[in-house]
């Protein structure tokens, strides 16, 4: 099953380059959590709710910042080359403005799904299970990313919209192991949230090489298949080839 192996893919990578892995999840909790935090203090309180408007808007500047440098050192560690410190500051840096493109839809999309969380959190009936279906769409997002991310960073050149479209064709193609991540994710998330030791040295790099692993892999299968069509289709126009003048095919 390929979430498991790519789930176990990333672990290894977790061992073989700790300390830079650790030092680029914990330079993404510092530069990307405080102004999430910020804007729910802010929204939280109805005299402060501008402010958190505002915090709202930086937050795909401080993700692309942050993400650049995880999203960098996972596609140099997968790809199997070797990683410096200095990497995790050239991938913050790198395509820094495409980055924030692509986190500014990212952000629109996720602040609509905990919109409508929060929404239908507050309304009484049957309406509350709309709670738990925009919960598990915003966990479906955030895989989406993991998906989105690393896409962008092997293929630099490609166009924003024909980055999107591909990474959710991606996640589409091993739809079974995207819901085992969605899964284990969720898990993972909470722990998280229990335990910040997970969060600020784990949870980000690790999902970072396994979406990388994941988004790999799905590319390979496309690839395969398409090399097998190749084949079929070449293997057919030789047959035909050889075939001799007027006679019948046989019915499939």
């Amino acid at each position: 099953m390929i979430a498991f192996r790519t789930f176990w893919q990333a672990c290894i990578n977790i061992f073989e380059d700790l300390f830079i892995l650790l030092l680029a999840n914990v330079m993404w909790v510092i530069i990307a959590l405080p102004l999430p935090y910020l804007a729910i203090t802010f929204l939280l309180n109805p005299t402060t709710v501008p402010g958190g408007i505002v915090m709202l808007v930086l937050v795909p500047f401080a993700l692309a910042f942050a993400g650049g440098g995880l999203t960098y050192v996972s596609r140099q560690i997968v790809d199997g080359k070797a990683v410096r410190i200095p990497d995790v500051w050239y991938g913050m840096r790198f395509q820094y403005k495409r980055q924030v493109q692509l986190y500014a839809i990212w952000c629109v999309v996720l602040y609509t799904c905990a919109f409508n969380m929060w929404f239908y959190s507050t309304t009484t009936g049957n309406l509350q299970i709309l709670t738990f279906l925009f919960f598990y769409l915003t966990i479906f997002w955030m895989i989406y990313l993991a998906f989105l991310m690393p896409l962008s960073m092997r293929f630099p050149d490609h166009p924003i919209r024909m980055l999107m479209r591909n990474a959710a064709g991606l996640m589409f193609t091993i739809a079974g192991s995207m819901i085992i991540m969605l899964i284990l994710t969720t898990i993972l998330l909470a722990i998280s949230v229990i335990s910040v030791i997970v969060l600020v040295f784990f949870f980000a790099i690790f999902t970072t090489l396994w979406g990388t692993h994941m988004m790999d892999a799905a590319i390979k299968i496309i690839e395969d298949r398409e090399a097998a069509s190749e084949d079929d289709g070449d293997g057919d126009t030789h047959d035909a080839a050889r075939r001799p003048a007027g006679q019948i095919r046989p019915r499939d």
